[in-house]
């Protein structure tokens, strides 16, 4: 058996700049929706980095050919100053595993978000959680509901979840979901 390369899966971004997360929905029926990729862009808008402001959308009718939904999926939560930090989701916002279908037919999608907080590692200054959205499920495109933005479902409780930097540990207070 041989394998062929067929190139780039995702969209050309046209500006934007993927992260490590990306989620796809896969449609049941091609004539009523097209499959729906679920990704977070990084940003640059200071001298220094800024993380994903928003999750955004991209369709698709083959899995291989994507247009970008001009309209964000979800914001990061905090005041237009990007360094506000009272919410879980206010400087980090990027996209989980593919959404579970609950028994109402909607969408149950989880999501990873961060605030930014002390740490002992030089430079690193954020505290990821986990946060859920309940998506239309005839328009997964359309947040019915989302997390309160002081309650995430999961946050670092666990000596290895909330790290150490001093015996090596690369992320410390950080759970992350995108395993799921």
């Amino acid at each position: 058996q041989s394998w062929e390369d067929h190139g780039q899966l995702w969209p050309d971004l046209a500006g934007f700049q993927w992260t490590k997360s990306g989620a796809v929905v896969v449609s049941d029926d091609l004539s009523q929706r097209p499959h729906m990729l679920i990704w977070s862009s990084w940003c640059q808008f200071k001298p220094l980095w800024v993380s994903p402001l928003f999750m955004q959308v991209a369709t698709s009718t083959d899995l291989r050919h994507w247009s970008i939904v001009p309209s964000p999926l979800m914001s990061k939560r905090g005041l237009p100053d990007y360094l506000d930090n009272r919410t879980f989701d206010s400087y980090v916002i990027e996209s989980g595993p593919p959404p579970v279908r609950l028994s109402d037919g909607n969408l149950l999608f989880l999501y990873n978000g961060a605030r930014e907080c002390p740490t002992g590692k030089p430079d690193y200054s954020r505290c990821y959680a986990m946060g859920w959205a309940i998506l239309d499920g005839n328009d997964p495109g359309r947040v019915l509901a989302r997390a309160p933005a002081d309650t995430p479902l999961i946050v670092p409780t666990l000596p290895w979840e909330i790290g150490n930097a001093t015996n090596g540990d690369q992320t410390p207070n950080a759970v992350f979901i995108d395993g799921a």
